[in-house]
């Protein structure tokens, strides 16, 4: 079968992901530019033209600590304002928010400002699970593996004028995995210690990667063929 080469697209995704504080940790906002590199062509008989993804990063454009104890509702306002900046087009934009810590009520307020966010419980099991419309049960060891992953395969980037960047490091760096008398596997800092923007840059990549496996724009309208 012949195949014509059509070239590459680049589908590009934006996430904003939220990892909520409470009283002692300060809630932070990441932002993550997603792009998969993907392969295009047509076959002979095909109507459709055919794609492959063959490499994807995922690019940090922000990351910041909003000040602890910050009112909830001024929270939501502040995230609110960063995802109606030109820099992030709003049909590619997606917010993401870990409520685990601070429950639905907090969640909801991002609902009643028309933010659509997805929720995440972090849990510690095994599987993920969908808890409603748009809240997922997800366990830690996934989120933590998948970023982990990303870093270690060059996926990952940082913005050179990145604010936060030698703080992200930081976490990254006392970021460990432990075993509990039980046997059970927990992740998170040393104690004492934040890891409230590796969690978000977590849920951030972790939903980037399910948008890139979902339906996507049509191949031949991005063409023109």
């Amino acid at each position: 079968m012949r195949r014509r080469e059509l070239g590459h697209i680049y589908p590009r995704v934006y996430t904003v992901g939220v990892d909520l504080g409470q009283a002692q940790d300060p809630t932070a906002v990441v932002v993550v530019e997603s792009e998969v590199k993907t392969r295009v062509w047509r076959d002979e008989w095909s109507v459709e033209p055919q794609t492959k993804p063959e490499s994807v990063e995922h690019r940090v454009r922000h990351a910041e600590r909003l000040p602890l104890q910050l009112p909830y509702p001024e929270q939501v306002a502040h995230v609110r304002g960063l995802m109606m900046s030109p820099e992030l087009p709003a049909k590619d934009t997606e917010l993401v928010v870990d409520m685990t810590g601070v429950g639905r009520p907090v969640f909801d307020l991002f609902d009643v400002k028309g933010l659509k966010p997805v929720g995440v419980v972090i849990t510690g099991g095994l599987e993920e699970v969908r808890d409603g419309a748009r809240v997922h049960r997800v366990p830690k060891i996934l989120l933590v593996s998948r970023l982990q992953a990303a870093l270690h395969a060059g996926e990952l980037k940082f913005s050179p004028a990145l604010a936060e960047a030698d703080a992200l490091r930081q976490e990254f760096s006392e970021f460990r995995m432990r075993t509990t008398d039980s046997g059970r596997l927990t992740f998170g800092a040393r104690e004492g210690r934040h890891d409230d923007l590796v969690l978000a840059l977590a849920v951030a990549v972790w939903r980037a990667q399910a948008r890139m496996r979902g339906p996507g724009v049509s191949v031949g309208r991005l063409l023109g063929v």
